[in-house]
C-alpha cells in the first residue's frame, strides 16, 4: 500500500467523523456546524460537509479536508497529520509508504489521457453520429457533459493532435506514453486504436482519466465495446466505473448499487440513483471491494440478467460474504440489465424491486430448495450440505448458523443446533482454506522504510493563519482560483509578475497548466488533488481550499474578465503600497538617528503621493 491508498482511505470517511473527534459538532438543517479553533469564535462559524468532503470558516474564509484540518487544529506537518488520523481511526501508519514523487512518465501519461478526452470531448459535441446516439440512449447533454462522453471518427484524429506538439523532445516522449496505453498502435504506420467509437472516459477515485472504453458505431466493425490495454496506469479489475460521481451519494444514501457495463451506471445515475457504480468486466478486484466498504456496508447486487450475469453475481457475493457483508439482490426479470429495465419499468419500478429485495444467499437457497421437501433423511442431508457451500465463505459466524438452523428447519430436520453446528464446523474444516485479503500474517513482507523522512517545519498559528502569504498575494490568489479562466488573458501575465510569494507562484503556474487539460465539470477534483500533497503549504491549502468550497463557475464575459483583472491590478498595488508604508513608519519609529529618520520621511511624503494617485485611478 501507498499513501495514496492512505489518503484515498481517509477521503472515504465523513469528515465529520475525524472533526468530531476534536470539535462538538451541532446539526442545523442540513448543515453541521462547530465552533471554528482558528479565530476568537462564539457563534458556530464552520460547515463541515460530508457530501463535499469539506470543512470551511466563513470568517477565517479558509477551508479543507480532513488532512487539512487536523494539519491547523493539532499544528502539525502533513506526515505527522495522516499518523494522526491512522491512530484516531485504529490503522497503522507502518502499513503503508511514503509517497513517493510521480515519475516523469506517470505525469505524462495523466497530460496525454486528460488531453485525449477532451478532444474526444469536442469532436462528440460536434458529430451528427454522436448526437444520434445520444438521443437513441435518451441521454441528455447534461449527462453527456458529465461522464465527458465523446466520439472519435475514422482516421487518426489523435495522432495528427501528438503531431503538432512543436518541441520533438516532448511529442516523441507523448507519443511513447501513448503507444504505451494502447492509444496509438504500431503496424506498418502508426494509428489511433479508437475509430469510429462513441468514447467513455474512465475515472480513478479522484476524478482523473486513466483509460477509455469505447462503442461501435458501424455493424461491421469487429469489437463492439473496446477498452484501454491494462498498463501502469490502468488496471480494470481496480476500477469501479463512476465511483468519483457516485460516492457522495453512497455515503448519504448508505448503499452502493453495483452494476455490469458502463451504460448501465450511466442511466441509473441519470435517473437517481446516483449510488451506483460499475465493475469493468465480470470481476471485483479487492482493492474495489475495499473502497466500497469504506463507504458502506449495504450493497446490493444488480448485475445482468443472464447466466453470466448471475455467475458474477455469486462470485462479488462471495466476495463480500467473507467480509460479513450480506448483498442484496435486485431483480430485473424479465429484462436483461438495469438499462433495458428502466427504459421499459421506469425509475419508481426499479425502486420498488429495490425495496423489495432479497440478500442474495437467499435467493440461492431458494433456488436450491426443492419444491417438495424429500422424507427421506439422506435426501436431507444432502441438501443441508449443499447449502452450507452458499454459506460457507462467511465462515464461522452466528449469522452463518442461525443460517444453517433457518435451513435444518425448512427441511424439517430433527437434529438438535449443536449436532447442526458441528456438522457445518466439519465442513468448514474440510473445504475452506484460510482466505486473506492480503497474504497470512506470517507471509507478509514488512512495508518498505522511508529512505528520507524530511520533516514539514509547522507552519500555522490557530490565530495567524497564512503569515508566509502576503495579503495582496492572497487577494490574487482566491480571485485566480474562482476565476481560473483568468489565467488564460495578456493581463494576467503583468498582474503575476507582482506576485512576491514563489508557493503562490508555483500553484498559480500549475493551475494554468492544469486549466488547459480538463473542462469546467472536472475542474474542483482537479484542485483537491493538486492539495491532496505536502507539495503546498498549510497556509496557501486553507486559502485555496475555501474558494473551493464556495466555487461555483461562471462564464465571464471579455469585457467583465478585463474588467475584474483592472480591479485586481489596481487593489493589489494599492495593497502593496499599504504594506510598504507600515514597514517605513516601523522603520521610523525604530531609527535613532536623525539624518535616518528625515530620510524615511521623505520616503514616507513620495509613497504618500502614489498611494493617493494610486487610489484615484
Amino acid at each position: 500500500m501507498t499513501l495514496d491508498d492512505l489518503k484515498l482511505r481517509i477521503k472515504e470517511i465523513p469528515i465529520s467523523q475525524i472533526i468530531g473527534q476534536y470539535l462538538a459538532i451541532s446539526k442545523k438543517g442540513n448543515n453541521q456546524l462547530a465552533i471554528c479553533p482558528f479565530h476568537d469564535d462564539s457563534n458556530p462559524s464552520m460547515n463541515i460537509n460530508d457530501s463535499k468532503n469539506m470543512f470551511f470558516c466563513f470568517v477565517d474564509n479558509i477551508g479543507g479536508d480532513a488532512i487539512r484540518f487536523v494539519m491547523l487544529y493539532k499544528n502539525l506537518n502533513f506526515v505527522d497529520a495522516l499518523k494522526e488520523i491512522c491512530e484516531s481511526q485504529g490503522w497503522r501508519y507502518e502499513d503503508y509508504v511514503l509517497e513517493k514523487k510521480e515519475s516523469p512518465k506517470f505525469e505524462m501519461a495523466k497530460k496525454v489521457l486528460s488531453k485525449a478526452a477532451l478532444i474526444y470531448q469536442k469532436i462528440g459535441t460536434e458529430s451528427e453520429v454522436f448526437k444520434a446516439f445520444l438521443k437513441d440512449r435518451g441521454l441528455s447533454e447534461e449527462v453527456a457533459t458529465t461522464y465527458q462522453l465523446g466520439f472519435t471518427p475514422s482516421g487518426n484524429t489523435l495522432l495528427k493532435y501528438f503531431e503538432t506538439i512543436k518541441d520533438q523532445k516532448t511529442r516523441d516522449f507523448a507519443l511513447q506514453i501513448a503507444f504505451e496505453l494502447g492509444l496509438i498502435k504500431k503496424d506498418k504506420n502508426s494509428y489511433d486504436k479508437f475509430r469510429d467509437r462513441i468514447i467513455f472516459p474512465i475515472w480513478d477515485h479522484f476524478g482523473q482519466v486513466i483509460g477509455f472504453t469505447s462503442r461501435a458505431t458501424k455493424e461491421k466493425q469487429l469489437a463492439k465495446y473496446m477498452n484501454s490495454t491494462d498498463s501502469f496506469i490502468f488496471n480494470k479489475k481496480n476500477i469501479l466505473y463512476g465511483l468519483h460521481l457516485a460516492k457522495n451519494s453512497i455515503r448519504e444514501k448508505d448503499s452502493a448499487i453495483i452494476v455490469e457495463g458502463n451504460m448501465d451506471q450511466i442511466s441509473l445515475f441519470a435517473q437517481g440513483f446516483e449510488n451506483s457504480v460499475a465493475i469493468m468486466g465480470v470481476a471485483l478486484g479487492d482493492r474495489s471491494l475495499t473502497k466500497l466498504l469504506n463507504l458502506t456496508k449495504n450493497i446490493y447486487l444488480c448485475l445482468d440478467n443472464d447466466s453470466a450475469g448471475f455467475k458474477a453475481t455469486t462470485r462479488i457475493n462471495e466476495q463480500f460474504l467473507k467480509e460479513n457483508i450480506i448483498p442484496k439482490y435486485i431483480d430485473l426479470a424479465p429484462h436483461k440489465d438495469p438499462d433495458d429495465f428502466l427504459k421499459e419499468e421506469g425509475k419508481v419500478e426499479l425502486q420498488k424491486r429495490i425495496d423489495e429485495s432479497k440478500s442474495f444467499i437467499d435467493v440461492l437457497i431458494d433456488l436450491e430448495f426443492p419444491e417438495k421437501v424429500p422424507e427421506i433423511t439422506d435426501r436431507k442431508l444432502e441438501i443441508l450440505h449443499k447449502m452450507f457451500e452458499f454459506i460457507s465463505p462467511m465462515g464461522n459466524t452466528l449469522f452463518a448458523k442461525e443460517r444453517v438452523q433457518y435451513i435444518a428447519k425448512r427441511l424439517e430436520l430433527k437434529s438438535d443446533s449443536e449436532s447442526l453446528s458441528k456438522a457445518y464446523e466439519n465442513h468448514l474444516e474440510a473445504n475452506i482454506k484460510p482466505t486473506y485479503a492480503s497474504p497470512p500474517p506470517e507471509q507478509r513482507t514488512p512495508p518498505p522504510q522511508p529512505e528520507d523522512e524530511t520533516e514539514i517545519p509547522a507552519e500555522i498559528s490557530h490565530k495567524n493563519l497564512a503569515h508566509e502569504i502576503f495579503k495582496h498575494d492572497r487577494i490574487l490568489l482566491q480571485e485566480i482560483v474562482q476565476n481560473p479562466e483568468l489565467l488564460l488573458r495578456e493581463k494576467a501575465a503583468q498582474i503575476l509578475d507582482n506576485v512576491e510569494s514563489s508557493e503562490v507562484k508555483i500553484f498559480v503556474s500549475e493551475l494554468k497548466n492544469l486549466i488547459y487539460e480538463i473542462d469546467d465539470s472536472g475542474y474542483e477534483n482537479s484542485v483537491k488533488a493538486m492539495l491532496s500533497s505536502d507539495k503546498y503549504s498549510t497556509e496557501l491549502s486553507a486559502i485555496v481550499g475555501g474558494v473551493i468550497y464556495q466555487h461555483k463557475p461562471i462564464d465571464l464575459e471579455d469585457s467583465i474578465a478585463d474588467k475584474i483583472l483592472e480591479d485586481l491590478d489596481v487593489k493589489i498595488n494599492q495593497l502593496k503600497l499599504n504594506q510598504k508604508r507600515d514597514q517605513l513608519r516601523q522603520k521610523q519609529k525604530e531609527a535613532t538617528d536623525e539624518t535616518k529618520r528625515l530620510q524615511i520621511l521623505k520616503e514616507l511624503v513620495d509613497l504618500e503621493k502614489q498611494i493617493n494617485k494610486n487610489n484615484k485611478n
